[in-house]
């Protein structure tokens, strides 16, 4: 059983972790489902740091197609899944311009160093955190991965 205290502590070290000092960010964009785990620190952690949370409005493969998602940009930290890096590189901006966030937060599945290949090519400053870890452990083990 996880206990509210778990799911709290959890939010806490998000909220250390994940935060932008620039006040001018949104908190987050989120996009995954609310029955789905990964999806409590992308919901959560900007609204105890008085942050916007960007609800999305597109299913799957049209998620960062929304225009929410680059109108609220940057956001402190972007929640997904290994998978959606695929989808998060075809957003990436050829320009000086600070892209949508400077934290990944991936979890859900295995992180593979070839979901990253667009992002290390295109020489994108982003931190990459890397959650995957046993939902028995409220969440995640959290991990970071410095590109």
């Amino acid at each position: 059983m996880i206990e509210h205290a778990s799911l709290l502590n959890y939010l806490v070290c998000c909220r250390e972790n994940y935060r932008s000092s620039n006040d001018t960010r949104s908190g987050s964009f989120a996009h995954l489902s609310y029955t789905f785990d990964a999806s409590l620190n992308a919901m959560f952690v900007p609204l105890i740091n008085g942050k916007a949370v960007v609800i999305g409005s597109k299913d799957h493969l049209e998620t960062f197609e929304d225009e929410n998602f680059t109108k609220y940009a940057p956001y402190d930290f972007i929640k997904a899944t290994p998978a959606h890096l695929e989808l998060l590189g075809e957003t990436l901006i050829e320009t000086q311009k600070e892209w949508i966030t400077r934290k990944l937060v991936l979890g859900g599945e295995a992180l593979r160093l070839t979901y990253l290949k667009q992002f290390i090519q295109k020489g994108v400053d982003v931190d990459v955190i890397n959650e995957y870890g046993p939902t028995e452990a409220t969440v995640l083990i959290l991990r970071n991965v410095f590109l």
